[in-house]
């Protein structure tokens, strides 16, 4: 592969990650890359599984999504990999059309389409601006690809047999179950006149004789049914010049390809696919940005949110996204997330996750402006069903899990931990979560870690957060820097019901 618009150096791609991979259930990725597939019909595998290593090829793909946002530049791109998708099914299935002469003229036709469709697209492009490397090294490439003479010399032996098979004219007898051709009919008088002097009086208008009549169409699996079949097999008889001309061009362009186009055709799709959906979702008032990648200092997204949620939510009636702020301070390692359940943790969790590994992709992430660090490792645990098959008790296999993530973290990684230690009594689990943040830490990774751990709050290197409510106990699914504590949301659940000391005090004199 010469040319590659996702990878930078095409020969040293990035590992491709198992879908198994822990995190990519726990942030609902796998989700997410099916509800984009599924509401563009373009392809994202392998592209999605692998993750780049290093800012230039991030920055790479970001020049190139930068073009492609432009919704003239997005159109132009999406017409040219359509075409070719449609080309390539019709020239995949050839093997499989019969007969041979009708198979002949298809790849003519379908190499005829393939030439404008590209010289078309070469002409369109030259009005645009592209400032991406990438694009414009494959625009480049197609304008050597058309001045090339070999080009030349297809495109003229198109133009030629399409003349040619153009002017072949024959007359089709049948008599039953006998059907015949003729070389160079003499023109006679048309089936319309015919029609219409015969049966005329049958309708009421004249214009009801051209009135369309639905006629079923005959299934078959390759678009020719028998008699047209017989047709190419007998034309060859009646003009064996044109047909062998035909048949010296299909043995000659059987294989032909134009270099590189259907591999890059192949990669916009994973481009077009993010930005089309991205596109939909910005209607809801929303937006989404390319991250800058910083190697210190702060990081931040602002007016974020949950990309799988809202992908897969945005249909519904009632559906409302809720943005949050992402802020980790210089020197700060892990933001340590507590509140109410069903408050918004998880999903704000969830997000920051799916925001480093999209920054990861190279593509743009939910946020109105973002800078982040490279942290293409990412690590997770949520909590797991027991199993009766699993001998061990839930402590067990969170201590196992937990073990096999410090072992592998280090300071590209981005670690996600929700209600870590959820199954020991409260003072065990803090004693655990404390030993753990401070290997992490050890280690120089950062992350995220979901617990109604109070004490865990006051970590070195830590930054606490909590989710909203109001003084009603509603849910605002907001979060916000704030000291950790929860007796705020019972205190307010207790006035709410009127459970409060004075409530029942007042309550009993009644």
């Amino acid at each position: 592969m010469a040319n590659s618009i996702l990878f930078l150096n095409p020969n040293q791609q990035p590992q491709t990650l198992l879908k198994t991979e822990a995190f990519y259930k726990d942030l609902n990725l796998l989700s997410l890359f099916k509800q984009i597939q599924k509401k563009t019909g373009y392809r994202l595998e392998p592209f999605c599984y692998q993750p780049l290593n290093n800012e230039k090829e991030i920055k790479y793909r970001q020049q190139i999504f930068r073009d492609l946002q432009i919704t003239e530049n997005f159109e132009l791109f999406a017409d040219l990999v359509n075409e070719i998708k449609q080309i390539n099914y019709n020239l995949e299935g050839l093997q499989r059309t019969e007969p041979l002469e009708y198979r002949q003229q298809q790849l003519l036709l379908l190499l005829s389409r393939q030439e404008q469709v590209v010289k078309s697209f070469v002409q369109q492009a030259a009005q645009v601006k592209l400032l991406s490397p990438g694009l414009r090294r494959f625009l480049s490439g197609l304008k050597v690809y058309l001045a090339a003479e070999t080009t030349k010399e297809l495109q003229g032996r198109l133009e030629q047999l399409n003349a040619q098979l153009a002017s072949i004219t024959y007359r089709l007898i049948v008599k039953g179950r006998l059907v015949k051709i003729q070389k160079n009919p003499e023109t006679t008088q048309s089936m319309r006149e015919v029609f219409e002097k015969n049966f005329q009086g049958l309708f009421e208008t004249k214009r009801d004789i051209d009135k369309a009549v639905k006629i079923d169409p005959v299934e078959h699996e390759f678009g020719l049914n028998n008699v047209q079949s017989q047709i190419f097999r007998l034309l060859p008889q009646l003009y064996p010049q044109e047909f062998k001309l035909l048949a010296d061009f299909y043995h000659r362009y059987l294989h032909h390809a134009i270099p590189e186009l259907n591999q890059v055709c192949r990669e916009l799709e994973f481009y077009l696919a993010w930005i089309a959906v991205e596109s939909q979702l910005s209607q809801h008032q929303v937006s989404f940005c390319l991250p800058q990648i910083k190697q210190t200092g702060a990081e931040q997204v602002k007016a974020s949110f949950d990309f799988e949620l809202a992908a897969t939510s945005c249909h519904k009636e009632e559906f409302k996204l809720v943005t949050n702020d992402y802020y980790l301070p210089e020197k700060k390692s892990f933001l340590i997330i507590s509140g109410p359940n069903q408050g918004g943790k998880t999903t704000y969790a969830r997000m920051a996750g799916i925001n480093y590994y999209l920054t990861a992709l190279g593509i743009a992430i939910p946020g109105e402006k973002a800078s982040l660090k490279l942290r293409p490792k990412l690590l997770t645990h949520f909590e797991r069903e027991e199993t009766a098959a699993k001998l061990t008790g839930l402590l067990a296999a969170d201590v196992e899990r937990i073990h096999q993530i410090i072992t592998v973290a280090d300071q590209r990684s981005f670690v996600i931990l929700n209600e870590l230690f959820s199954s020991t009594a409260a003072k065990d689990a803090t004693v655990l979560g404390k030993k753990v943040l401070a290997l992490l830490q050890a280690k120089k990774a950062a992350g995220i870690y979901v617990t109604f751990l109070e004490e865990l709050g006051q970590q070195p290197a830590t930054v606490t957060l909590m989710s909203q409510v109001n003084q009603k106990a509603e849910r605002s699914f907001k979060i916000i820097p704030a000291p950790l504590d929860n007796q705020v949301y019972a205190d307010l659940l207790l006035e709410k019901y009127n459970l409060t000391i004075a409530a029942i005090e007042r309550s009993l004199k009644k």
